[in-house]
């Protein structure tokens, strides 16, 4: 097994001596950034599937997608998708050659970014 590096030991130990300072009032704000941290691992949206050939199937959870926008690696626009409030929409991706793209899914609220792979059978 692989020794730690230092950068991860110093990171460590900084971490240890912040906590060595914390009242009672800094243990309640810790709990809850837990929760809120808790809270943003829910799963918002699905993007199935991924690996995709013909279409992405795109839904959202209590929210209405705004926008579908898809980069190449190197930041050029190659699709942008408007449905009409929806939360569940298709984008058809047959026209792109095989490889990872970047996939910007855009709601009245939140935007999120997502990678997906153009696999063509």
């Amino acid at each position: 097994m692989e020794e730690p590096s230092t950068a991860y030991l110093d990171m460590l130990q900084n971490m240890e001596e912040m906590l060595n300072g914390f009242s009672g009032k800094d243990s309640f704000q810790i709990q809850n950034l837990n929760k809120l941290a808790k809270l943003g691992e829910q799963k918002q949206f699905a993007l199935y599937p991924n690996p995709a050939d013909n279409a992405l199937t795109i839904s959202v959870n209590k929210q209405i997608i705004q926008s579908v926008i898809i980069y190449d690696m190197y930041g050029k626009l190659l699709i942008i998708k408007t449905p009409n409030a929806v939360n569940v929409c298709q984008v058809n991706i047959n026209a792109l050659p095989e490889g990872i793209y970047n996939l910007v899914l855009k709601t009245y609220a939140t935007v999120y970014n997502q990678k997906i792979t153009v696999v063509h059978n």
